[in-house]
């Protein structure tokens, strides 16, 4: 089973998942990452494959901006939400680009990493229904290995 794991959020992915990976591995899984920021070491040294997000535009444009400014004006708590353009951004990088389109459509399961990266899965999966989507390397370890 191919499983690809997507992380989009600021932290550099981490020895954390290390133990993860190597039971989905155990379980007869190929493993890789797709992140917005390099995998550390010993990540990079048990994942089958890292790949980068292809980068987008340096700064938010004037959409992000208008969208900001329309949170400020929010009456109450709706104020208090924050936008976070690398989620939509990301999102689309990641069903856009040739090269991480194609490591999704060979995927089985696809994982989100960090809650930046749940949008990117989530569209993922409603392109491709078959495909197996989870949130968290946690939940994908349970659900894998659980027949094991």
């Amino acid at each position: 089973m191919k499983v690809l794991l997507v992380a989009m959020g600021p932290t550099i992915p981490g020895d954390g998942l290390v133990a993860g990976v190597q039971a989905l591995q155990r379980n007869g899984s190929h493993v890789e990452l797709v992140s917005r920021r390099p995998a550390s070491e010993a990540l990079a040294a048990v994942l089958d494959g890292v790949h980068p997000l292809p980068s987008g535009p340096a700064a938010p444009g004037a959409g992000a901006a208008a969208l900001t400014t329309l949170l400020s004006r929010l009456p109450g708590p709706a104020r208090k939400l924050r936008f976070d353009p690398d989620r939509l951004a990301g999102a689309l990088r990641l069903n856009r680009d040739a090269a991480t389109r194609s490591l999704v459509r060979t995927a089985d399961v696809v994982v989100a990493v960090d809650q930046a990266a749940v949008p990117a899965v989530w569209w993922a999966a409603r392109r491709r229904p078959s495909l197996i989507a989870l949130n968290g390397v946690p939940a994908a370890v349970t659900r894998l290995t659980a027949g094991a």
